[in-house]
């Protein structure tokens, strides 16, 4: 995934002078005394604090998707103690550049779960509101008030210019690499992927159809609602990331979608009645996948041959666009409750291959294993390389079972192929793979970690293994 450059962007920004010098006055400097008249009044009301900033933060229906009650009791609070703990601590140089760290580094998670800015401002204003309320009673002179308070204003806003830049410029990055995504993606053979998904929408519409006219109502209950099928996942999860600049094609696309699953409950309403009733309901029907299938077709035309975006090599998506698909993942699911997982997969044994049979052989063996990657995909599935012998995937619609079904298959298929290296020798191959399934937290780097560690357990209990990772 594409990383900014962190501790090395962070101290470069750090070297501002005007703030690295206040910064110093403030924790070793003339103000130490105030700060440890701060530090006394406010660490033992930390957790009070703490519990009045995230109830209020839970009142607002804004921050459902980032926040309830159950991570801000196992992880948040926590962390907010810990934070605000620091922020009136006495610092020397070296404490001082890992205090302004601490806040870059909170921006990057900020940008990474696209905290919208007005609710970061919003809890600023909650936790300058009750410093200075637990300061305001904490019986000080005028003088000493005055010039805590000032100290307090002057740290929250120095954190919150530290956050910001990190924030605004991790936002950025993210946006230019969405646009990229789109440019780069639709070169993964568009009009092929396309093909296939008008095959899928009609061979749905065929068989609905003809259980429709024999009254199967066991067939018509068993078979997949078009948005939970395979051409409904990629419309939900694929056709904005490859064509942004397409909106009402897409917007066209999804109001067919839904108007489709309203005429397949008519028909379900109307199947025991005669076929006078049910043959206009199905003319209606055949009439939305037609124009369904014609708005798939002007994707085709639209789209461009740029290659700029993959990896040369294998030809799959580059690391860099991971933020960008996991953050829409993470959105959808939020809002349409629609799980996903994360598979982290590891070429068994790799530098082996290339010590032993060359360098070329195991480009050869990553291109051949990049191939079996695709076939066992999805069309609304992700495949990135994810550097060196490493490959991630992101499956959309799957629950923990089925991800974990999905990852023991492709890692049978590629213990059960003959890789063929140096034109005609064949080698065994095979590749351990950790599943993350996504449970809900809104920071997809989390996401990423669990799906290393299970990969990391399943590379040292043996290797050619699926490992889900744990609970949290």
């Amino acid at each position: 995934m594409k990383e900014r450059r962190d501790l090395e962007s962070g101290f470069a920004l750090s070297e501002d002078l005007y703030l690295f010098d206040h910064l110093k006055k403030i924790f070793m400097g003339q103000d130490s005394e105030v700060l440890h008249r701060i530090d006394a009044v406010i660490t033992p009301q930390i957790a009070d604090i703490v519990d009045v900033f995230y109830e209020e933060m839970l009142l607002n229906p804004n921050t459902a998707m980032f926040l309830d009650h159950q991570k801000v009791h196992k992880h948040l609070h926590a962390s907010m103690s810990k934070w605000l703990s620091d922020l009136f601590k006495l610092k020397d140089i070296d404490g001082i550049k890992e205090f302004q760290q601490r806040q870059f580094q909170i921006g990057q998670v900020h940008a990474r779960i696209d905290i919208p800015v007005i609710l970061i401002s919003q809890g600023l204003f909650i936790m300058r509101r009750e410093l200075k309320n637990r300061l305001a009673s904490a019986g000080m002179s005028l003088e000493n008030l005055l010039r805590s308070l000032d100290i307090v204003h002057t740290l929250l806003d120095f954190s919150a210019v530290l956050m910001n830049e990190s924030y605004f410029h991790d936002l950025i990055e993210n946006e230019r690499d969405a646009q990229s995504l789109m440019l780069n993606i639709s070169t993964h053979n568009i009009p092929v992927e396309c093909e296939k998904l008008r095959s899928i929408l009609f061979d749905w519409s065929k068989k609905i159809i003809v259980a429709f006219y024999k009254r199967d109502h066991q067939k018509i209950n068993n078979l997949l609602p078009i948005e939970k099928s395979e051409f409904g996942l990629w419309i939900l999860f694929k056709s904005d990331l490859l064509f942004s600049d397409k909106p009402d094609t897409i917007k066209s696309l999804q109001h067919y979608m839904r108007e489709l699953e309203l005429i397949v409950q008519k028909a379900t309403a109307a199947v025991m009645e005669d076929n006078e009733v049910l043959d206009p309901i199905i003319q209606q029907l055949d009439e939305n996948v037609s124009s369904m299938a014609w708005l798939l077709s002007s994707f085709v035309e639209h789209s461009l041959e740029m290659e700029s975006g993959r990896d040369p090599l294998t030809k799959l998506l580059n690391r860099r666009f991971i933020p960008s698909v996991l953050q829409k993942f993470i959105k959808i699911n939020i809002k349409h409750k629609i799980p996903f997982a994360v598979l982290l997969l590891d070429i068994d044994h790799f530098k082996n291959i290339n010590d032993s049979f060359g360098h070329d052989a195991g480009d050869s063996v990553l291109s051949q294993f990049s191939d079996i990657l695709l076939k066992n995909l999805r069309s609304g599935d992700f495949v990135f390389r994810y550097g060196g012998e490493e490959f991630l995937i992101i499956l959309s619609g799957s629950g923990k079972e089925g991800a974990l079904k999905a990852a023991d298959k492709i890692r049978q298929n590629v213990e059960s192929h003959n890789f063929v290296v140096n034109k005609q020798e064949k080698i065994p191959v095979t590749t351990s793979v950790g599943v993350a399934f996504h449970e809900g937290h809104p920071d997809y780097s989390r996401l990423i970690s669990d799906a290393d560690a299970a990969l990391y357990k399943a590379k040292n209990t043996g290797r050619n293994k699926t490992v889900m990772a744990d609970k949290h």
